[in-house]
């Protein structure tokens, strides 16, 4: 019910004003996440946005996470490629503040590899074969305010479902975002997950068109 009742807000707001004067959502961004969950170390990430004609935002995004790490007898390594798109969009609230809402469809594709201290191959005892492929949806809702004119911070409230729509993760996110010339920004980011509990910081450069 709660997913229905965000899905019916995100579609009322795509008649309501557009961003406030001073964000550019034409850009392409790579940025690289470091992770303190024992599954989900590193994340490289190549993302997107375009501002379409009726004020939405197309979004989309690739991504590459590694991790490895040690269990009594065995050592384990995974690999996960996500593809996700989706449409977003900001709402004016003031001249320098907007409100921001996207909805996001992602395909997950995870490899895990486990090997045993002496040597020999342990994925076999893997359920799955070690091979999990799956999707999900993802709604973020926030707020980006811009300080000073090269100058951005902003929060976000995210939070997964997939499977029966049972929750997956629910994320708070704090950044900012700083120009370094009139196309090129750097921006960083901490955020705090839920199910399972981590935390995660990111780094990023963003290329404005």
């Amino acid at each position: 019910m709660k997913l229905k009742t965000l899905l019916l807000t995100l579609l009322l707001i795509t008649s309501l004003s557009t961003l406030a004067d001073g964000f550019n959502d034409n850009y392409v961004q790579l940025g690289y996440t470091s992770n303190d969950y024992k599954h989900d170390d590193n994340t490289r990430i190549l993302s997107g946005s375009k501002e379409l004609d009726n004020g939405l935002l197309l979004l989309g995004s690739y991504s590459y996470m590694t991790a490895d790490w040690n269990d009594p007898g065995e050592y384990e390594e995974q690999t996960v490629k996500t593809i996700s798109v989706g449409i977003g969009k900001a709402i004016n609230l003031t001249s320098k503040t907007d409100f921001t809402s996207s909805l996001i469809y992602s395909d997950y594709d995870s490899k895990q590899i486990c090997t045993n201290t002496n040597g020999s191959d342990c994925t076999s005892s893997y359920s799955d074969g070690g091979i999990l492929k799956t999707d999900y949806y993802t709604v973020n809702l926030g707020i980006r305010h811009l300080v000073s004119s090269d100058l951005q911070v902003n929060a976000e409230y995210s939070f997964d479902r997939k499977g029966g729509l049972n929750p997956k993760t629910n994320t708070i996110t704090i950044g900012l975002m700083k120009e370094v010339t009139k196309d090129i920004a750097v921006g960083a980011s901490i955020s705090s997950y839920k199910k399972p509990d981590s935390d995660e910081s990111q780094i990023y450069i963003r290329r404005s068109f």
